[in-house]
């Protein structure tokens, strides 16, 4: 979790302090054998805490036996979030597409990628499959994964995409197994 935002959770919770692992950008930790390292992600805007420079919200890389999976969480593109990226040979990458626009931001309702950007995101990053995600949590705020699945295959077709449908498991598999 966003180390920032680890003070209020251990207040507002009934969970052991100790259970709470607090990352920033760049950080990582390890969880039965997993490696985990946080990215910042803009949850609409790239916020950063001004007194200790820490950001509220981010994205993780999960890297296990020679793999790694980047899950964004909610966010948007912003400046040098591909070389970021780049730093990892990604076998998976789990995107947003539900997209921003004004009538949402009215409501208070914080946008992600629409799903244009982060097909292109999956372009620039290369991942070997790209999973949409974020369509369809809210009625107000979704968006149709199919245009995900069309748009990727038109633009990079060497890139897999697949949707994976509600309680559905996804293996994984490393490169050539």
């Amino acid at each position: 979790m966003p180390d920032l935002v680890r003070p209020n959770l251990i207040e507002d919770l009934p969970i052991a302090a100790d259970r709470y692992i607090g990352l920033d950008d760049g950080q990582s930790t390890m969880i039965g054998g997993v490696k985990i390292t946080a990215i910042p992600a803009a949850h609409e805007l790239l916020d950063r805490d001004e007194a200790t420079g820490r950001y509220p919200y981010l994205g993780y890389i999960l890297e296990y036996n020679g793999m790694a999976l980047y899950h964004s969480g909610d966010t948007c593109i912003y400046e040098g979030m591909q070389d970021k990226l780049r730093q990892w040979t990604l076998d998976a990458a789990l995107l947003p597409i539900n997209g921003r626009d004004a009538e949402r931001f009215k409501r208070n309702c914080i946008g992600n990628m629409t799903y244009q950007e982060a097909v292109d995101l999956a372009g620039a990053i290369r991942p070997r499959l790209t999973i949409p995600t974020h369509f369809d949590m809210f009625a107000n705020n979704s968006e149709n994964p199919q245009l995900f699945l069309d748009y990727i295959a038109a633009k990079y077709p060497k890139i897999k995409a697949r949707m994976a449908n509600y309680g559905e498991c996804l293996i994984v598999k490393k490169a050539g197994e």
